[in-house]
């Protein structure tokens, strides 16, 4: 019969059914709480890969609950109350989506240093030790931080172009734009070509390096046309500038069947 001392941390307990189970079956006893925020629990068992599949098991989700804790309080100070919740759930989210890669990581240090001990500090392991664990698990909510501060960067754009869109007058009733293959075609509804009159008017460093979606955003916005009659051929045309249109000018936009 092994026996294996594992501290956990206080309400680490409360938080594993699967650690309660153990208890209530008798292969595990808790004692009182320790100093510094730990409880220990003594772990028994014959085969040592039951005692740690638990360890494994708990220390995981302890990972995810510590790594939110103390990377959060970082990000909370970056984020508006709101953001922050969304952020710590996308952040959640990611880190569990790498469970078994970060599984292996934890029984392999685990299986490590049992081998010289009879006792396991989830608390220790995490703070001081854990580094491949705890790099893994900061890069995730740093690409997530990232990716959420790209989102609302792109909704503060998409207020402000809505914001103009809605202040500033018409010069135009209607605009009839094709997304195609080659590119682009927008006319208005005497068939004049909206696109060539406006790049006559630019300078050559004003076009260089602008892609079609930038260009059609441009003139639109210029022109702010009260309905944009909008055809798409099939496999043409980016759902994100597609959506783009539609966040920004809303009813304005009015698509049609591609007659081809």
């Amino acid at each position: 019969m092994q026996n294996i001392f594992f501290d956990i941390p206080a309400g680490a307990y409360s938080r594993s059914p699967e650690l309660q189970s153990w208890v209530q079956q008798g292969f595990a006893a808790t004692g009182s709480l320790r100093r510094r925020g730990y409880d220990r629990v003594r772990l028994q068992g014959e085969n040592p890969v039951d005692l740690y599949n638990l360890m494994e098991n708990v220390t995981f989700q302890e990972s995810i609950h510590w790594i939110l804790r103390e990377e959060g309080k970082y990000y909370r100070q970056l984020l508006e109350p709101g953001d922050y919740v969304v952020f710590r759930q996308q952040a959640q989210r990611r880190i569990e989506k790498l469970e078994p890669q970060l599984r292996m990581v934890i029984r392999q240090d685990i299986e490590n240093l049992m081998q010289r001990a009879d006792c396991f500090n989830v608390g220790g392991y995490l703070r001081f030790s854990a580094q491949k664990l705890k790099q893994t698990m900061r890069r995730q909510m740093a690409e997530e931080y990232n990716r959420l501060e790209e989102e609302l960067e792109q909704e503060e754009f998409l207020e402000l172009l809505r914001f103009f869109v809605s202040v500033q007058p018409s010069l135009l009733d209607e605009a009839h734009l094709n997304i195609h293959a080659g590119g682009f075609t927008l006319t208005d509804e005497w068939g004049n070509d909206l696109k060539q009159i406006y790049l006559d008017s630019l300078t050559e460093e004003d076009i260089t390096g602008v892609s079609d979606n930038d260009l059609i955003m441009s003139i639109l916005i210029t022109l702010l046309p009260r309905r944009i009659y909008l055809q798409i051929e099939p496999q043409t045309g980016s759902r994100e500038f597609l959506f783009l249109l539609q966040q920004v000018f809303g009813d304005q936009l009015i698509w049609q069947k591609n007659e081809i």
